[in-house]
């Protein structure tokens, strides 16, 4: 049903369904039916529309961590080959074990991490990074 129907279409309509004589305080209310019904559709159009959009933002966040994490994976194995035959139990005693280096070792990578997520915002500021 369209918005703002006139009153001789609302006639004809009810002409078409076998009322005939219709007086204007019951063509007042149809139009004012046909209002409330447009309103509500549109009011359940947005609502679609947002829950549309929330899914489709959660879509690209699952897709955007799913992609680090191939990165981050990838990374690993070219440099541990050997890590795909891991054992899930022993893939995280491997990590662990990395942080149990002579302090050195363990500072280094540490000071390796901040510079690295200093240049990260960096570039995000827009600053450029020099190292």
């Amino acid at each position: 049903m369209k918005n703002n129907l006139t009153t001789r279409e609302i006639k004809e309509m009810l002409a078409d369904n076998g009322y005939e004589n219709i007086d204007s305080e019951t063509i007042r209310e149809i139009r004012e039916i046909s209002r409330r019904d447009k309103l509500a559709e549109a009011k359940i159009h947005r609502a679609a529309r947002k829950q549309n959009r929330e899914i489709s933002e959660s879509k690209k966040e699952r897709n955007r961590r799913f992609q680090k994490l191939c990165r981050v994976g990838g990374t690993v194995e070219k440099y541990f080959p050997d890590i795909l035959e891991f054992y899930p139990n022993e893939l995280d005693e491997f990590f662990y074990s990395l942080f149990f280096f002579n302090d050195e070792v363990r500072q280094y990578i540490f000071d390796f991490i901040a510079r690295s997520n200093f240049k990260q915002n960096q570039s995000v500021k827009g600053g450029g990074a020099s190292g």
